[in-house]
C-alpha cells in the first residue's frame, strides 16, 4: 500500500504522437506503378523492376498503417481523407499483394525488410477482419450487416495470406475470409442475380468475386465459378444494359439508378475477362457475356491503384470464340424483382435502333439507392430523352440534390407541416437528404409495391403503388404503345388532401411550355413532346438541376426538368412522345391529345 501511494503522482512515461502526412509524398500513385513494375518483372525477369516494386510496396504499407493509426487514435479521417478507410484498405491489399506475388521469387527483400513487411501486415489485417471463430455460424449470420465494402476487406485478407502463407495465424485468417466471402455470395446475391446495392456496387462486388474465384481455384483447386451465384450476377449485368448511345461512341452502358452513372461501357470489362471461365459450364451465358462486352466497345479493366492491373491478363478478350452464332436479343422484362428494375424494350430489327423504358420500383431497400421510387428513364432510337442525373460524389454539397426525389422523375406530396425550417446540417450519411423537405415536399419512401407487369408485341404495362410518408397513396400506371413509341402515365392519389408535384428530368436541349404541353428540342435528331391531359389545370414550369454529362453540353451539365403541380384529387395523366425529327409525325388524337 505504501508503495502505491508513493508513486501515485509520479509520472512514469509519456507518449507524443506526430502526424506529418503533408511532409511526405502521397502513396496513392504507387498503387498502380508497383503493379506495373511487378508485371514488367514477370515478363522480363529484370530485377530492377522487382526492386522498384518492393520499395513502393513497403512505402504504401507504411503510409497506410499511419492512416490506420490516425483513424483509430482520433476517430476521424486523416486530414479529412477517406483514402485510409477500411474498404480502401481491402483494395490496397488486393493491389499490392497481387504485385508482391509476382516479385517474391526475385529475392529482392532483405531479412530486415521481410520482418518489417510482416509487422506492417500484422498491424493491417485486424483493421480488415478479426480472428473470432465463426466456423459454427450460419452463412446468414456470418455476413450479417455486410456489403460490398466488407467484400473488398475480406478479399484483401485472403490475397495477403495466399501470397504470404508463412504469416502467423495465416490458416485462421484464410478460413475466416473464405467462409465470409462464400456466405456473401450465397446470401446477399438475389434470386435474380442482383447484388442488394446500386448497379455500380453490383459491378464492384462482381469484379471482386470473379478475381477471388480465380485466385481460390489457383491456390486451393476449388472452382467458385461453378457457383451459380457468380453466373447469375453476370447474367443480371447483361440485362441491365442501355441502348448503344451515340454520345458514348455508340456503346452500351448500364441503367443509372441510384449511386451510379452512365458511361461508355467501362463497367462491362469483367465480361470480357471471365467469359471463358463461365463458358466452361454455361456456354450460352459465356457467349452472351462476350457479345455484351463487344457492344460495350471491348473495354479493359480500370488501370488505377485500387484495381488489379494483372486482372486484364487473365481473360481471352477478343480471342474468345463463341460457341453459337446467334446474338441475344433483349426483350421487356419484369424478372429482376430483387433489384427493383423493370424494363420495357422495343427493338427495331435491322435498323439497329432501340427504345427503352426502365423504372425503379424495389420492394426492399436498395443500398446506395436514392429516393426515386417510380422514377424512370427513357431512350428513343438509342438516344436518352428522359434523364436520371446520377451522382457526382458522396461527400460534397451536390449529394443532397442528387439523392432527393426532386432530382428524379417522381411524383411528390406536399409536406403537411410545410417546409422543414430546421434541416439537419449536411452529413456524409450516404442515405440522407433534406433537399426536398426544406422546399416543402416529401421525398418518396425507399420501397414500392408492383401490382401489375405485363408485356406483348404491341403494349407493355406496369402499375406501382407508393406510400407517402405522411399519409396518402400514389398509384402510377404506365402504358407503352410500341408502334408509336408513346408513353401514357397515369398518376392517381388516394387519402391525401393537398398538392402533388410531377417531375420529368429531360435530356433535352430546350423545353418550351405551350399551354398544357411542353415542346422539347433534343440531340441527335430526337425531340420530345409532353402533354398533361385530363382534369385540372396544372401549374407547369421548366426548372434546371445539376446532372452528370448524360447529354452533349458545355460546362456544368444542367438537366431541363419539366415540373407540374396540381391538386391531389386531380392527379396527372401525362403523355410522353419522344419523336425522331426526320420521321413522320404520329397521330396523337387516338391517345386523347
Amino acid at each position: 500500500g505504501s508503495r502505491i501511494s508513493s508513486t501515485k503522482k509520479k509520472k512514469i512515461g509519456g507518449f507524443t504522437h506526430f502526424f506529418n502526412k503533408k511532409a511526405v509524398a502521397a502513396a496513392g500513385q504507387f498503387l498502380l506503378t508497383c503493379q506495373a513494375d511487378a508485371i514488367m518483372y514477370m515478363f522480363t525477369k529484370d530485377r530492377k523492376y522487382a526492386l522498384k516494386a518492393k520499395q513502393q510496396i513497403l512505402y504504401i504499407l507504411n503510409d497506410f498503417c499511419q492512416g490506420i493509426e490516425h483513424w483509430l487514435v482520433f476517430d476521424e479521417r486523416p486530414e479529412g481523407s477517406d483514402a485510409y478507410g477500411a474498404v480502401q484498405g481491402g483494395r490496397v491489399l488486393c493491389s499490392i499483394m497481387s504485385a508482391y506475388n509476382l516479385i517474391k521469387g526475385a529475392e529482392v527483400f532483405s531479412l530486415r525488410e521481410r520482418h518489417k513487411m510482416m509487422e506492417l501486415l500484422e498491424y493491417f489485417l485486424p483493421y480488415m477482419l478479426d480472428l473470432r471463430d465463426r466456423t459454427e455460424l450460419s452463412e446468414s449470420d456470418m455476413q450479417s450487416y455486410a456489403g460490398n465494402w466488407q467484400t473488398d476487406m475480406a478479399a484483401g485478407v485472403l490475397f495477403t495470406v495466399f501470397a504470404m502463407p508463412q504469416m502467423e495465424l495465416a490458416a485462421c485468417w484464410r478460413e475466416i475470409a473464405l467462409k465470409f466471402l462464400r456466405s456473401q455470395l450465397r446470401v446477399n446475391v438475389g434470386a435474380d442475380g442482383s447484388w442488394p446495392e446500386s448497379i455500380r456496387y453490383h459491378f464492384a462486388s462482381l469484379t471482386r468475386f470473379a478475381v477471388v474465384a480465380k485466385v481460390v481455384k489457383n491456390c486451393t483447386g476449388e472452382d467458385w465459378m461453378k457457383d451459380e451465384c457468380i453466373g447469375k450476377m453476370f447474367r443480371y449485368s447483361i440485362y441491365m444494359q442501355t441502348p448503344a448511345y451515340e454520345m458514348f461512341n455508340n456503346r452500351i452502358s448500364t441503367i443509372p439508378f441510384g449511386d451510379h452513372h452512365l458511361d461508355s461501357g467501362e463497367c462491362y470489362a469483367p465480361l470480357g475477362i471471365y467469359c471463358a471461365d463461365i463458358a466452361e459450364f454455361d456456354p450460352k451465358l459465356g457467349d452472351m457475356m462476350y457479345y455484351t462486352w463487344e457492344k460495350a466497345g471491348k473495354p479493359m479493366g480500370h488501370y488505377w491503384g485500387e484495381a488489379i492491373a494483372f486482372e486484364n491478363l487473365l481473360g481471352p478478350g477478343s480471342s474468345y470464340v463463341p460457341s453459337g452464332a446467334e446474338r441475344p436479343k433483349l426483350t421487356s422484362t419484369g424478372e429482376f424483382k430483387d433489384s427493383g428494375i423493370y424494363v420495357f424494350r422495343n427493338n427495331y430489327g435491322a435498323a439497329g435502333k432501340e427504345s427503352m423504358f426502365a423504372m425503379m420500383a424495389p420492394y426492399k431497400k436498395i443500398g446506395h439507392g436514392h429516393f426515386d421510387e417510380g422514377s424512370f428513364v427513357i431512350y428513343k432510337d438509342n438516344v436518352l430523352v428522359v434523364n436520371d442525373p446520377g451522382i457526382e460524389g458522396y461527400f460534397d454539397s451536390t449529394k443532397d440534390w442528387y439523392v432527393s426525389s426532386t432530382a428524379h422523375s417522381c411524383l411528390m406530396f406536399e409536406r403537411r407541416g410545410g417546409k422543414k425550417t430546421n434541416p439537419d446540417p449536411f452529413s456524409i450519411n450516404l442515405e440522407k437528404t433534406e433537399y426536398s423537405a426544406v422546399r416543402g415536399w416529401n421525398d418518396t419512401p425507399r420501397t414500392t409495391e408492383v401490382t401489375e407487369f405485363k408485356t406483348s408485341d404491341e403494349l407493355d404495362e406496369m402499375t406501382v403503388r407508393i406510400e407517402n410518408i405522411e399519409g396518402g397513396t400514389h398509384t402510377r400506371n404506365v402504358k407503352y404503345y410500341k408502334k408509336d413509341d408513346v408513353y401514357m402515365i397515369r398518376d392517381t392519389v388516394e387519402d391525401f388532401d393537398g398538392r402533388i408535384r410531377f417531375s420529368l428530368p429531360t435530356a433535352m436541349k430546350e423545353c418550351e411550355i405551350d399551354g398544357n404541353a411542353v415542346r422539347c428540342k433534343g440531340y441527335y435528331d430526337v425531340d420530345m413532346d409532353v402533354y398533361f391531359l385530363g382534369g385540372g389545370d396544372p401549374d407547369i414550369k421548366v426548372d434546371k438541376g445539376r446532372s452528370l454529362k448524360n447529354f452533349p453540353c458545355e460546362g456544368t451539365p444542367m438537366t431541363n426538368i419539366i415540373r407540374a403541380v396540381a391538386d391531389a384529387k386531380d392527379g396527372f395523366t401525362t403523355l410522353i412522345y419522344p419523336k425522331n425529327r426526320n420521321a413522320a409525325e404520329v397521330d396523337l388524337s387516338v391517345y386523347g391529345v
